[in-house]
């Protein structure tokens, strides 16, 4: 039986379709693996740094993955493909039973190529994860894919973000979310339109509040303000199954760590709560901090939110004390770094990372103390 390298070059040859190198070298190098990691620019891979598949790549790569049995994650991310690969991708959708996760993020799928994939969507009910994030698939193509989720009783990772979703986009995913009964990870980042009312936030709530599975929500970029955090908080106070909500890179400031405090009151399943790149200056940090002691949560994100000394004496108390606390995001904060830098408040930070790293251990942790002169500082960890 030819392998599935040996297949590749023997459909290219009869599609005279020239052999993409990169590819053979991949196949190669994951032979034993069920993953093909075929992820364009930016990729891990040296064969795939200055490569990117093309629309005629596709062909007899699909052909072949088409019958395949062996590969249950395939990833074409961040690569040159159009609408016109979708035409090869679906038909793999539709035959190909054992793929279990699919990566198109980074593409240049539109409004056809949305269209191709719901067809094939409707067919499969074995695909579990589907990353669609950065393709321009407009409001049709997110609103045939809401259709598709309808009847789909497979998938249970989807990403969406940054597809040009509209406000009607938003409403009907969460439409869809409310009787969804197998998607448990939702990201729908960077929608295009917003209102001052807003619409998509208190839909999102809504859905929040009748939805029993979803467990990681991603509502980055949102323009959340207080008004639809504080609606959020409303729904995740009867919520008994999200852990990890994403509200990075809105507008929340020191009242919306309020409601949070609020909530955290009533909701003992939340456990990762990221807010990073918002305003909620030394009061949100102190009024969070405050609240987490009591709380479930062992993870919290307030990079880059304008937090003072106080605030982040305050983060450092919470560091110290809560020893379930494994997952922290501080940096970017103007306490810790810049040239309103506090040495005190440093040194607090520092200690108690050492304190708690020493009993528990961090999953994660962005910062790192080191001393200069006597002074303590921290440096940021990538």
């Amino acid at each position: 039986m030819k392998s599935f390298g040996e297949l590749y070059v023997s459909t290219c040859s009869s599609l005279s379709v020239p052999v993409n190198k990169g590819i053979v070298a991949v196949i190669e190098d994951e032979h034993e693996s069920h993953e093909l990691n075929l992820r364009g620019s930016g990729s891990l891979q040296p064969q795939l740094k200055k490569l990117k598949l093309s629309d005629e790549d596709m062909h007899p790569l699909c052909s072949v993955l088409s019958s395949n049995s062996t590969i249950f994650y395939l990833n074409l991310g961040f690569n040159a493909l159009s609408d016109a690969s979708m035409s090869f991708i679906a038909p793999v959708i539709e035959s190909n039973t054992t793929l279990l996760s699919l990566d198109l993020s980074g593409n240049d799928f539109e409004e056809t190529g949305a269209h191709l994939l719901c067809e094939a969507l409707e067919t499969n009910n074995t695909l579990r994860e589907l990353n669609l994030r950065g393709n321009k698939i407009g409001e049709k193509g997110n609103l045939r894919l809401a259709e598709v989720l309808v009847n789909n009783s497979s998938l249970s990772v989807l990403d969406v973000s940054s597809t040009d979703q509209t406000t009607a986009c938003v409403i009907a995913y969460a439409s869809v979310l409310q009787t969804n009964r197998t998607i448990t990870t939702f990201s729908i980042d960077r929608p295009l339109e917003f209102s001052k009312q807003e619409e998509g936030t208190i839909h999102m709530a809504s859905m929040l509040e009748k939805n029993h599975v979803l467990k990681h929500l991603s509502l980055q970029f949102f323009q959340m303000q207080d008004f639809g955090l504080s609606r959020i908080c409303h729904s995740l106070c009867a919520n008994k199954t999200l852990q990890t909500l994403d509200l990075s890179n809105n507008q929340i400031t020191r009242h919306g760590c309020v409601s949070i405090a609020e909530m955290l009151q009533h909701n003992n399943t939340l456990q990762k709560l990221l807010l990073d790149r918002n305003t909620i200056e030394d009061e949100g940090a102190i009024t969070l901090s405050h609240a987490l002691l009591a709380s479930s949560l062992c993870g919290l994100g307030v990079s880059f939110n304008k937090i003072f000394s106080e605030g982040m004496k305050a983060i450092a108390e919470l560091i110290h004390v809560k020893e379930k606390l494994s997952f922290v995001t501080i940096w970017g904060n103007p306490g810790i770094c810049g040239p309103h830098v506090d040495f005190e408040a440093c040194k607090a930070v520092a200690k108690a990372i050492d304190r708690s790293d020493s009993v528990n251990g961090f999953e994660h942790i962005d910062v790192q103390g080191y001393v200069v002169d006597g002074n303590t500082l921290l440096a940021r960890v990538v």
